[in-house]
């Protein structure tokens, strides 16, 4: 179908096999991106990691990433990530307005999200900024996900002419140096955090040190470093949501998620990474929760550098191709092709079962590569999201840290939990949804308050965003 751009073919991945096949074993073809004009090109000044095409600038920006939020670097962060949490246990305690969660848990995911791109911290959560920061989404959303939104997509030459370049790219450009004021002075943050040793090596650290190697200019430098704030935040908010709503949704799966922590854990500390590797239901409720509700269903279109043939089909050079993440984690016979991860066999497996009711289990004691290794919800192949490591550890904090502090309750005269629908299969968070945080003991509230004045002694190492635009 030429949906995407005028007489270039969109493919749709809708099984496990074929996306697998195409996006991660035949990646050297398939991991460009479809021509971003207006989004990538004139706002993003063609230094957008996630819409880079295939090539040198590519390879070097994934260098960077790697560096900074690779499986290893990654945990570089959790120092920052305890605290915040901490931070975040405290604010959500003393909230008396259930309608305000969401801000508390919004700002520390922001804290940590902004730390992996320019080593600092936000301590708090301006009305200016979070408006600023909902603009970078909303654009991104509306003319990034999804290519060939708007005309000069399909004729590139217009946005060449003067004049006419003004009327089809007007809100391009503004969107553009909006973003290119606000990172810039973010990196001219950085390098003074840097200078004076309050700052964490991040994704700007590595940059800065692969400068002159890599030819990066000053605008590159501060576009590319911002990477992983621009994209770390609402996605990794949207899930920690999401978790909220299946285990209000789903009583028993919270029942039984307390109850291995209360067994590892206790009541007297809160949990830890040192955890991490003891609480597999919780590990087993991150991937459920990543599956239940894919944040971006279809992923980032990828794009074809060279013709290929795919089960007799023909697919041309430039062609568009998405992975439907929701279709594939819906399919409840869905047939695994082991020989493509290089396991020879082929068999059916059952699993996911009941797609639409969350079921940590599955993930529990399966021989199912997919499910075994679900990851899927970051993308394929060489593309796959980079900052998945660090995304994996906050909500793992987070979650398993809410578990341990509160019951998740159904607000008082609310809804009935049959009339909430959690939106599946649209980009985004799930829909608000109503409901209470309930303290499991006064032991609780006491050992919350010590650990969070801990916790501000703790962060008092990083320097903190000072915004102004």
């Amino acid at each position: 179908m030429d949906l995407v751009r005028i007489g270039e073919p969109a493919i749709v991945l809708s099984t496990p096999e074929a996306a697998i096949e195409l996006l991660e074993k035949r990646g050297n073809i398939y991991s460009s991106r479809p021509r971003s004009v207006f989004a990538g090109e004139v706002a993003y000044r063609s230094a957008k990691g996630a819409l880079l095409p295939m090539g040198t600038q590519l390879r070097r920006f994934r260098t960077l990433m790697t560096a900074s939020l690779g499986t290893v670097p990654s945990k570089n962060f959790r120092p920052l990530e305890d605290p915040e949490t901490r931070l975040m246990l405290r604010d959500l305690l003393q909230e008396p307005n259930p309608a305000k969660y969401r801000g508390h848990m919004q700002r520390s995911v922001h804290s940590v999200a902004f730390c992996t791109a320019y080593g600092q911290r936000i301590d708090r959560l301006g009305a200016e900024h979070l408006e600023f920061y909902n603009s970078v989404e909303r654009f991104f959303v509306r003319f990034s996900s999804l290519p060939g939104v708007r005309l000069v997509d399909h004729l590139p030459i217009l946005s060449k002419i003067p004049l006419v370049s003004r009327w089809f790219c007007g809100e391009a450009e503004e969107q553009g140096d909006k973003e290119e004021r606000f990172f810039r002075s973010c990196m001219d943050q950085a390098k003074s955090a840097y200078v004076n040793g309050n700052a964490i090596r991040a994704s700007s650290w590595f940059a800065m040190e692969r400068q002159e190697r890599f030819g990066y200019t000053e605008l590159e430098l501060a576009l590319l470093s911002g990477a992983p704030y621009a994209a770390g935040v609402t996605t990794t908010l949207g899930s920690c949501e999401t978790f909220l709503l299946a285990i209000l949704l789903h009583p028993h799966v919270l029942e039984r998620a307390q109850k291995e922590i209360d067994t590892v854990v206790g009541p007297e500390r809160l949990p830890d990474f040192r955890d991490f590797d003891t609480l597999p239901y919780i590990r087993a409720m991150i991937k459920e929760t990543l599956r239940w509700h894919p944040f971006t269903p279809l992923g980032i279109a990828h794009a074809t550098t060279e013709d290929d043939v795919y089960e007799g089909m023909f697919i041309p050079a430039g062609s568009t191709v998405m992975a439907n993440i929701y279709a594939i984690t819906r399919n409840t016979e869905v047939k695994i092709f082991l020989a493509a991860l290089s396991i020879p066999t082929n068999r059916s497996f059952s699993s996911f079962p009941t797609p639409k009711n969350t079921s940590p289990s599955v993930f529990l004691n399966t021989t199912d590569p997919l499910v075994k290794n679900y990851n899927m919800t970051f993308g394929f192949g060489r593309r796959i999201c980079p900052g998945q490591h660090v995304a994996t550890d906050q909500l793992f904090i987070m979650m398993s840290r809410i578990l341990w502090a509160f019951d998740v309750k159904p607000m008082k005269g609310g809804p009935k939990l049959t009339e909430i629908h959690a939106r599946h299969g649209f980009f985004g968070p799930p829909v608000p949804f109503p409901y209470e945080l309930v303290p499991r003991s006064d032991r609780v509230r006491s050992l919350i308050m010590e650990q969070a004045a801990l916790a501000e002694e703790d962060v008092r190492a990083w320097k903190t965003l000072d915004y102004d635009l």
